[in-house]
């Protein structure tokens, strides 16, 4: 699969190109999980979550895996960028096509083996529901997959298998934005680990954890607020300013003031105020410097406010197309797709698995382009006699899968009245906004007001420390190219999980 040379390629994104031997091999059982519950807490052991599947793409260059989640018996929805650099057309086994399913059993490996013998020993790549595992026949993305698809915007895809996966759940959408904290539940089949630690490795899983929705805004948005760059909207095109629900892995014992920014601190900073410092080592969980100022932190920095939830967990590759799912009326809504993260420090490779960011594509943006494509229909009949094959005896019914709040506060089946008529009308949507950036409000970075929400420093205050950035680098455009250089310096340097 191919990487796109841009920025946002740089970021990191959560899916897993998979040796399968080396997944047969691992002994890891579970997601990035909260050290004091440890990686066999979270394997799915009940099988809670059985709508949950595990995506097996048997490219030309490789096998990849995901994860996605039943919306119904035919239909999965997970991540665009999981089948990114081939077209659409050419997924299908059973067609001739790249192979491609997902196995729904906790551990998915053994119906992958027997769907890939098979496939390869007749040529016919089929589904075989005894082992919780189905075939792909269609896969569907809102921007071509060879060449117009441009990550992490518009990062959504369908795929319709080939048989229904009868007797298995399937979860409904929620189409109403989040705008503000919400628990959410994590469920998927990547990497694991314990947050002190390190990635371990794959071994087709599923484990499920917890998290709090901590935030709606873009990429650009984090970076320009994290390193108190103003003005970094539309640098890297309308993919890098479309908005992204995002979470972080808390640390349960970290100290909340071990980091800081400096100004607001009355702290000189290393290269100026704006600097992002944390007083406790390790420092090399994160190090980033973009020419002005530098992001040095350890693993207990809280990018999103909040502390760790019981089952506290994060992500890692293998884990793209998982679901946020929120409970609501005692069912569990998937609300948007994970695409990527960012490690501690944003740009620097880090040594343990806690702070780091992960951001998933809403499904509220994409809200038209998914209901015009599920290939689902419900549809009644008018009342009378008529010919069944007359189309205008019909009349397509709400797919009960959809789901929004109403002005009083209520789940109602239903969809969203001002969602995106079009995908590029999904990129483009500038709202709603919610949350904090470490010390800056996602509304307030919009307005150019760095450090708005600082428990240390007033509005005067934030507004002199970014006067002072803007001279300490002649310019504020100097920062916002020191920005761009920055992500040619990480695509030609250092080795980071880009798209697959």
């Amino acid at each position: 699969m191919h990487r796109k040379m841009n920025l946002k390629a740089s970021l990191g994104t959560a899916a897993s190109a998979l040796v399968l031997a080396v997944a047969i091999g691992s002994t890891a059982n579970a997601l990035p999980i909260r050290d004091d519950i440890g990686v066999d807490g979270a394997v799915d052991t009940d099988n809670v979550w059985a709508g949950v599947g595990m995506m097996w793409n048997r490219t030309p260059g490789g096998t990849f895996v995901c994860t996605g989640q039943l919306i119904n018996p035919r239909t999965v929805v997970w991540a665009a960028h999981c089948v990114d650099g081939y077209n659409e057309m050419l997924y299908g086994g059973e067609q001739g096509g790249i192979p491609i399913g997902f196995g729904f059993q906790v551990d998915s490996i053994p119906g992958y083996l027997d769907w890939t013998d098979r496939g390869l020993a007749t040529g016919d790549w089929l589904s075989n529901p005894d082992l919780a595992f189905y075939n792909v026949l269609q896969v569907q993305a809102p921007f071509g997959l060879d060449g117009e698809f441009d990550f992490p915007g518009g990062d959504v895809a369908l795929a319709t298998l080939d048989t229904p996966a009868i007797g298995l759940p399937t979860y409904g959408m929620l189409f109403s934005p989040i705008t503000e904290d919400m628990p959410v539940s994590m469920v998927g089949y990547g990497g694991t680990g314990i947050g002190s630690g390190v990635n371990v490795g794959i071994d087709g899983k599923r484990r499920a954890g917890t998290n709090m929705l901590n935030g709606l805004f873009s990429q650009m948005d984090f970076i320009g607020a994290s390193l108190a760059v103003p003005g970094l909207a539309g640098f890297f095109g309308p993919s890098g300013d479309q908005l992204l629900y995002h979470i972080d892995f808390d640390r349960p014992d970290r100290d909340a003031s071990d980091c800081y920014r400096a100004g607001p601190s009355g702290n000189p900073g290393i290269f100026g105020p704006d600097d992002l410092l944390c007083d406790t080592p390790p420092w090399s969980d994160g190090l980033t410097w973009d020419f002005n100022q530098l992001i040095s932190v350890n693993n207990q920095i809280d990018w999103f406010p909040g502390d760790a939830t019981e089952q506290e967990a994060g992500t890692l590759g293998g884990d793209s197309g998982s679901g946020l799912f929120v409970e609501m009326d005692g069912q569990q809504l998937v609300t948007s797709v994970l695409s990527g993260g960012w490690v501690a420090g944003l740009f620097s490779p880090a040594n343990t698995l806690y702070a780091d960011v992960s951001y998933y594509n809403p499904l509220f943006l994409y809200q038209n382009w998914i209901a015009e494509q599920n290939p689902y229909v419900y549809a009644t009949a008018a009342a009378g006699d008529g010919d069944w094959s007359d189309a205008s005896r019909w009349t397509r019914a709400m797919d009960p899968s959809y789901f929004v709040v109403d002005a009083q506060g209520n789940l109602v089946n239903g969809m969203w009245a001002d969602a995106p008529e079009t995908p590029e009308d999904g990129l483009a949507l500038e709202g709603p906004l919610f949350g904090t950036i470490f010390d800056t409000t996602a509304e307030g970075y919009r307005d150019g007001d760095l450090f708005d929400n600082s428990p240390d420093y007033g509005a005067s205050s934030a507004a002199e420390s970014a006067a002072s950035s803007a001279a300490s680098s002649d310019s504020s455009t100097r920062s916002v190219d020191s920005v761009v250089e920055l992500g040619h310096k990480l695509i030609n340097g250092i080795p980071f999980l880009a798209e697959a």
